[in-house]
């Protein structure tokens, strides 16, 4: 852990050593790759799943006027639980998403907040011996987008973010699952 730790401090400090001022520092597009936390705020979702758990994310972002961005994003994340008789029990979530992102310019830090639709597909798979049950389901909701973008030299850009997601599915007939929340985390991305 304190080799990964080292070499990931000595990659930062090799991308801020260079001269910023080298390269040009506005690009329209950025693509990134993103990883943090998923944390779910239904009540169901946290007590069959935990509070919070990883997820990963790849996500573009293209500005086509001075403040205004598109962006797209895939990600996944997964999580091993319990079902409600306590057998094992497995949630996959994957949202696509896009929409339009507002890009507050400055010199090296620039926030952002943006909004779009999101469609999700969930897995549910419960493992009891009684009833070994596949669920795949696929429902639109929305996200709502905020974060940091750190401009580094050479075209690189690092992401703090935190965007929320909603979402609710219903698994069985009268019963729905709030699979909203959080993601939160930090990400790397190439601008061009």
């Amino acid at each position: 852990m304190k080799k990964v730790a080292l070499l990931s401090i000595l990659a930062c400090s090799a991308l801020l050593a260079t001269d910023p001022y080298k390269y040009p520092p506005t690009r329209d597009w950025i693509a990134e790759l993103r990883a943090g936390a998923f944390v779910p705020t239904g009540h169901l979702i946290q007590k069959r799943f935990g509070h919070a758990w990883i997820e990963g994310e790849a996500e573009f972002t293209y500005r086509f006027k001075r403040h205004w961005g598109v962006w797209g994003n895939a990600g996944y994340s997964f999580k091993n639980g319990h079902s409600p008789f306590h057998h094992t029990a497995h949630l996959s979530i994957i949202p696509v998403s896009a929409g339009l992102k507002y890009i507050f310019c400055s010199h090296k830090i620039r926030p952002y907040l943006g909004i779009g639709p999101c469609y999700t597909f969930v897995h549910f798979k419960n493992y009891s011996p009684l009833t070994r049950r596949k669920i795949y389901k696929n429902r639109w909701g929305f996200a709502a987008k905020s974060g940091i973008y750190f401009d580094l030299p050479r075209h690189w850009v690092l992401d703090l973010f935190v965007d929320y997601y909603y979402l609710e599915i219903s698994f069985l007939k009268a019963k729905k699952a709030d699979l909203s929340g959080f993601r939160a985390g930090i990400g790397l991305g190439y601008k061009f």
